[in-house]
């Protein structure tokens, strides 16, 4: 996550995912990804992911 100007930007790679499996919702002051994974290998991707961003 990094911020230019008036933008906050965030990237999220999450293997074995697509954008089209995702949900993102932006509100003021929260960000949500939902994810329709499939399998446990899908889950277990996305918190590795989640978490190596912090």
């Amino acid at each position: 996550m990094w911020e230019t100007g008036n933008a906050i930007n965030v990237k999220l790679e999450i293997p074995g995912m697509e954008t089209q499996d995702m949900d993102i919702q932006v509100t003021e002051d929260t960000v949500y990804i939902r994810t329709y994974a499939t399998g446990t290998g899908d889950r277990e991707a996305l918190l590795a992911a989640l978490r190596s961003n912090r």
